[in-house]
Formats: C-alpha cells, sequence, structure tokens
C-alpha cells in the first residue's frame, strides 16, 4: 500500500485500475448523497489506497467530478447518436433519440445529481456548465436534423419549426430526469416518454 508523501511509480495497467476504482467510488458517493457528500475523506473510507494514491490521480474534488461528467456524458451521447443514425420513419427516429437521452441520464444518476447541482447554482463550474450546455446543445442539433429530414421526406409537417421543437424535446429530457431523480418510484419512466414522443409526432406530422 502506498502510504502519503512516498514516491509512487505505477504501470499503466495499475494507473487504469486505479482511476477505475476512484470513479466507481466517486460515482457511488454522489449517488448516494449528492455532490456535496463527494469528498477525499469520504472517498479515502471506502478504498482500499491512501489519499496519496487518491490525490496522485485526481489532484481535487473538480477533477473526480470532470471525469465524471466526461463519462456519463460521452455514454449518452453516443447511445443517442445511434438512435439518430437509425433509418425509418421521422416518428420512430425522434422516440428513440428521446428514449435514449432519457435512459442515458437515468443509467446515470451522478451525472443527473451533479447537473441539478449546478443548475441550482451549487458551486459553479464553468467547465461542467459548459459540457452541461455542449450536451444539450447537441441534444437539439441531432432532433432538429431527425425533424429536418422528416420535413424532406413528407413525414413531418413542412411549416414545423424544427429548432423550437428540438428545444421542447430537450425540455422534455430535463423535467422527466429530475422527476426520476426526486422521486424515484414517482414515475413510469418509459411510459412518461412513450406520452412525451407521442405527443410531439401528433404535433409534427
Amino acid at each position: 500500500m502506498w502510504q502519503q508523501g512516498e514516491q509512487r511509480v505505477e504501470t499503466p495497467t495499475i494507473r487504469a485500475v486505479r482511476r477505475r476504482q476512484i470513479l466507481e467510488v466517486a460515482r457511488a458517493v454522489v449517488i448516494e448523497g449528492g455532490l456535496g457528500a463527494l469528498t477525499f475523506g469520504a472517498l479515502e473510507r471506502r478504498v482500499s489506497f491512501t489519499r496519496g494514491v487518491i490525490t496522485h490521480h485526481f489532484t481535487n474534488k473538480r477533477a473526480i467530478v470532470q471525469a465524471l461528467l466526461d463519462e456519463a456524458v460521452s455514454e449518452i451521447d453516443h447511445a443517442t447518436a445511434l438512435q439518430v443514425l437509425e433509418t425509418g420513419h421521422a416518428a420512430d427516429r425522434l422516440l428513440g433519440a428521446l428514449q435514449a437521452m432519457v435512459r442515458g441520464f437515468v443509467a446515470h444518476p451522478e451525472a443527473t445529481r451533479v447537473l441539478v447541482s449546478f443548475w441550482g447554482g451549487q458551486g459553479a463550474d464553468v467547465i461542467a456548465m459548459e459540457k452541461n450546455a455542449a450536451l444539450f446543445s447537441r441534444f437539439r442539433a441531432q432532433c432538429a436534423d431527425i425533424l429536418r429530414l422528416g420535413q424532406t421526406r413528407g413525414e413531418i409537417r413542412a411549416e414545423l419549426d424544427a429548432d423550437s421543437t428540438s428545444a421542447v424535446v430537450v425540455g422534455l429530457v430535463i423535467g422527466l430526469v429530475a422527476q426520476t431523480l426526486f422521486e424515484e418510484e414517482a414515475i413510469d419512466v418509459e411510459a412518461a416518454v412513450a406520452a412525451a414522443a407521442e405527443g410531439l409526432i401528433l404535433a409534427a406530422c
């Protein structure tokens, strides 16, 4: 076991394992207690190595939070992008994209907790806010692409404002995800997503 202050030399494999262990524990802490519960002391109590090893990989809490967000955003982005690339009617692709976004956040409650903390103005972090803004911007662009392609195919009303409708989709994602965070068992997420998509499709087609 490493002692704090001693020189640490780790192979790439060990570094990757240690980093993964730290992030998994950090994720659990945030899910259980929110962003405020994430401290080096909380991490040290849950891992089998010292604080020195933790700070060797992450110099501060901000670095850990950013790493958690990066992982979650990457996975959510990938799942949504796959739905956007799917073939088929615009209505089916819009439903798939909405499902991918919501499911992605539900599968990453740590990301939701972090982002909600920043939405509430708790310890505003410019980089995290930029990641949040970029994620929602990509969501809007992806939905707009689906709608515009549907318009060219005659599947979506030509007069529909694709950009405004895409903003509504992101709003639905935020609303549903926030509800699952504050009242985990209060709603049937899949049923709510289907109802939201049905309303959008009726308005768009």
